[in-house]
Order: structure tokens, then C-alpha cells, then sequence
């Protein structure tokens, strides 16, 4: 008696660990980065970038504290940006920008 249960408990605990292990790979993004947009520049200030997305929408995002702007892999300055420019960027949970990069190729899917 004293074996079934520890079978059981075992059984259970197993159950668990591979219920958890699912949960979290469900979670897992898929590809290189699932918050990448793309689209291009309208105008931009110290703070605020104004952007035409792929879908043709404008958009004008405020430039988080944290806001990282490179070109071809260089920091830069979000006002060195220049009208027409295509970026790749991405927008925090706040709706303010995180990132801008020009000149990293574009994956295709």
C-alpha cells in the first residue's frame, strides 16, 4: 500500500512538471524578434517619431528614456533619423518606442 502511494505521488509530481514545461514553452516567442515592425519615416523631433507602417497607417511614438536608435549598427541620435527612411522598430507595452535600427537587413518570412 505504502509503494502505490508513493507511485501515485510520483506519478502526480511528473504530471506537473511536464504540465509546467509545456506552459512554458508555449510562451517562448518563435523567430528572432516577434515585436519587430517595419515601416518608414514621416518626421521625427528630440522626443517623437512619426512613421508610415508597412500596413500605410501613420503612427507617432514617444521615445522611451531607455529608446536604443542605431544606424548600420551605430548609436545614434532618434533626430538623425531622416524623412523616407525605412526602420525596423519596436514599441513598448506603454506605447512609447524602444527601438529604431536602420540598415539591419529584413528577414523574410
Amino acid at each position: 500500500m505504502h509503494t502505490r502511494r508513493m507511485f501515485v505521488a510520483l506519478l502526480a509530481i511528473t504530471f506537473c512538471g511536464l504540465m509546467s514545461a509545456s506552459a512554458l514553452a508555449a510562451k517562448k516567442p518563435k523567430g528572432p524578434d516577434p515585436g519587430l515592425m517595419h515601416g518608414t519615416v514621416v518626421s521625427v523631433d528630440k522626443i517623437k517619431l512619426t512613421l508610415k507602417t508597412e500596413a500605410g497607417k501613420e503612427e507617432t511614438h514617444e521615445a522611451a528614456d531607455s529608446c536604443s536608435v542605431k544606424v548600420d549598427g551605430k548609436d545614434v541620435q532618434l533626430t538623425d533619423l531622416k524623412k523616407d527612411t525605412k526602420i525596423s522598430y519596436t514599441v513598448n507595452p506603454d506605447g512609447k518606442l524602444g527601438s529604431v535600427r536602420v540598415g539591419e537587413a529584413k528577414k523574410k518570412k
